[in-house]
C-alpha cells in the first residue's frame, strides 16, 4: 500500500470521527456558530457563541490523531481533564489562561469566550498598508504594551520557580481582552501538549521556552510601535 493511499484513508477516518464527534456533541453545539475565516484552526473545530467557546479536535490532522491516541487509555484521559481543570489554580499564569467550561473524552473541551484582539493579527495589520483603526489609537497601544508586560513578568516567575514553561505561548493563542486590560492564552489544550509532565509532551518545541516567548512577545510590541497618523 503506497504512503499516499495510507495517508488519504487516515484522512478519511479522521473526517469520520471529526463528524460522529460533531453529532455526539449536537445537543450541545446547536446554539454555537462555527468559527469561519482567519481565525480558523488547523487542529480544531472551533465553535462558539457570546459566552462560550468549543474546540473539537480535528482527527484528519495528524496532532489530532495523536491527540487522541494518547487519550485511548483512562489514566491519560484523566491526566489530560486535570490538568486542563487545574489551570484556574495554575501559579503564576491562571490569570492568563481562559477559563475552562467542560472537557469531552475525545480531547475536545469548552472554555469561556474572550471578546478580545488576537495578538497575530494585529502585529500583521500592522504590517499591512494602512493601519487599522485600532493601532492608531494609542492609548490601547500603551494598554496592550502594559499587559505584555505584565504576561512576560508571570512567565518569568512561573520559569524562575519551575525551570521550566508549559503551554503553547505563540502569539496566535494569544488575546487581549480590554475589560480585563490582559493577555489571556486561549490554547488550553496546549498545557497539556507542551508539558514535560505528559505523554503527549511537545516540550522544547520553542513555543513553551522563555527565551523564544520573550523575542516574540517583544517583536510584538515593536510591530505596534507608535506611527504617525
Amino acid at each position: 500500500m503506497s504512503k499516499k493511499i495510507l495517508k488519504s484513508g487516515i484522512y478519511c477516518i479522521g473526517k469520520l470521527l471529526e463528524f460522529f464527534t460533531c453529532l455526539i456533541l449536537f445537543p450541545k453545539l446547536r446554539s454555537y456558530k462555527k468559527l469561519r475565516g482567519a481565525r480558523t484552526n488547523r487542529r480544531f473545530l472551533v465553535f462558539y457563541n457570546k459566552e462560550n467557546v468549543f474546540k473539537v479536535v480535528k482527527f484528519s490532522d495528524a496532532y489530532g490523531l495523536k491527540l487522541l491516541i494518547s487519550l485511548l487509555g483512562n489514566k491519560e484521559f484523566n491526566n489530560y481533564k486535570a490538568t486542563l481543570k487545574f489551570l484556574g489554580s495554575l501559579e503564576f499564569l491562571n490569570k492568563h489562561i481562559a477559563e475552562l467550561t467542560d472537557v469531552h473524552r475525545a480531547g475536545s473541551y469548552g472554555s469561556r469566550y474572550i471578546n478580545g484582539y488576537d495578538l497575530q493579527s494585529l502585529s500583521m495589520k500592522q504590517r499591512e498598508p494602512g493601519d487599522s483603526g485600532l493601532l492608531k489609537d494609542t492609548e490601547v497601544i500603551l494598554k496592550i504594551k502594559v499587559a505584555v508586560s505584565e504576561l512576560l513578568d508571570s512567565l518569568r516567575s512561573y520559569n524562575n520557580k519551575y525551570g521550566f514553561l508549559i503551554g503553547d505561548w505563540h502569539l496566535s493563542n494569544l488575546l487581549y481582552e480590554p475589560k480585563l486590560k490582559r493577555i489571556i492564552n486561549v490554547d488550553l489544550e496546549g498545557f497539556y501538549t507542551y508539558n514535560i509532565n505528559t505523554k503527549f509532551n511537545l516540550y522544547r518545541i520553542f513555543e513553551n521556552d522563555l527565551d523564544w516567548v520573550e523575542e516574540q512577545l517583544k517583536g510584538f510590541c515593536g510591530s505596534i510601535d507608535f506611527r504617525e497618523v
